[in-house]
């Protein structure tokens, strides 16, 4: 990966995954609902083959990374492997504010976090970190 792409890490491949079959999209539709913009300024949807090549882990520009994370409203940072799942729940608590309910014997913890930048509910639960779908 060099300075001007980027590519799905496993975990984003999974969260790419997880998105289509919420969404009940293919590839097909995700292509057409997806848009950059051209060097004139207009708007154009992606390619089917360039939403195989996001699912295939290769490289791709910026630009179309974002705009297909946007669309399937996934963490681009996190898709891509440059930021953790634990440091976008941070990000998520310090923006949305934190809660915590611990019951008597501590033995459950739930942190309800709130949305992330994506608009997906997110929760810690006994430290494992849980997406929910949008708020």
């Amino acid at each position: 990966m060099t300075g001007t792409t980027l590519s799905l890490s496993e975990q984003g491949l999974e969260m790419a995954q997880n998105a289509l079959v919420e969404t009940g999209w293919t590839q097909a539709i995700l292509a057409s609902k997806t848009f950059t913009d051209s060097e004139t300024n207009s708007t154009v949807p992606i390619s089917t083959k360039t939403v195989q090549n996001f699912l295939s882990r290769k490289d791709m520009s910026i630009k179309v990374f974002h705009a297909i994370c946007d669309t399937l409203k996934i963490d681009w940072e996190v898709a891509s492997g440059r930021k953790s799942v634990t440091e976008s729940s941070q990000t998520a608590a310090s923006e949305s504010g934190t809660a915590s309910n611990t019951n008597s014997n501590d033995s459950t913890v739930t942190q309800n976090i709130g949305p992330n930048n994506s608009g997906n509910v997110v929760a810690i639960i006994n430290g494992n970190v849980t997406f929910g779908g949008n708020s």
